[in-house]
């Protein structure tokens, strides 16, 4: 993950969560990114299509 996502993951969690932040900050964001690879990863092909159609 980026240097830069895990800063500001950081000083978000801490904005939100106070000084628990520094930790939960930084996994709800690389949770995010998790899930945004498997779904692209999942529906790559409709993706592609959609794409397409618009080019």
């Amino acid at each position: 993950m980026h240097e830069l996502l895990i800063f500001f993951g950081t000083l978000g969690g801490i904005a939100l969560f106070g000084v628990f932040g520094i930790f939960i900050g930084p996994i709800i964001s690389a949770l995010f990114m998790t899930v945004w690879e498997i779904y692209e990863e999942t529906f790559r092909e409709q993706l592609l299509e959609i794409k397409g159609a618009k080019e």
